[in-house]
């Protein structure tokens, strides 16, 4: 399920790149909603976030099963 997980994060960062050229990247998940430093995070180039969503799909593809049943 990791590599199911980093395909879509993959796929969404490719949309948004897409879209809007540089974007933050988002390394770890807070719920610390009152910290601005990691909620507003700078912009990363736009290289360097096509290089991540390239790692994320590399994992994703040697790590994906085949099939998991009838359901996927």
């Amino acid at each position: 399920w990791n590599a199911v997980a980093r395909f879509f994060r993959a796929y969404h960062y490719f949309l948004l790149v897409q879209r809007f050229g540089d974007v933050p990247y988002v390394t770890e998940y807070t719920t610390n909603t009152t910290d601005a430093s990691l909620i507003y995070l700078p912009r990363s180039s736009r290289n360097d976030v096509m290089d991540k969503v390239f790692e994320d799909l590399d994992f994703a593809a040697k790590n994906i099963r085949k099939s998991d049943g009838v359901n996927t």
